[in-house]
């Protein structure tokens, strides 16, 4: 019983790779011939193929995001010290050589 089982699964797994080599064959062939009518069906399957795809880069462009926050962050903390430099520069320092002067 179990060698009638190995042998139909080999069977199966036989026709599963023929069928995915015949596939991929066919799918090497459409991409190679240059026809009107086969360009509209190529085009039609890549707009039915790739809105799936956007699926699975929400992720990358979350981190893009993330990314975007943490350069405006920086750019903010740096303009805050910036700020506080030249605040310091325009009013302190002049304020200090007073007081010593005297």
């Amino acid at each position: 019983m179990a060698l009638e089982q190995d042998a139909t699964w080999k069977a199966v797994r036989r026709f599963l790779f023929i069928l995915l080599i015949f596939a991929l064959i066919c799918l090497y062939a459409l991409w190679r011939v240059e026809n009107q009518r086969v360009e509209r069906f190529r085009h039609a399957l890549t707009d039915e193929i790739l809105p799936t795809t956007n699926l699975l880069l929400k992720p990358i462009k979350f981190s893009y995001q993330i990314r975007g926050l943490q350069e405006i962050y920086y750019i903010f903390e740096k303009a805050k010290n910036n700020y506080f430099l030249t605040l310091f520069n325009e009013h302190f320092v002049p304020l200090l050589f007073q007081m010593l002067r005297i």
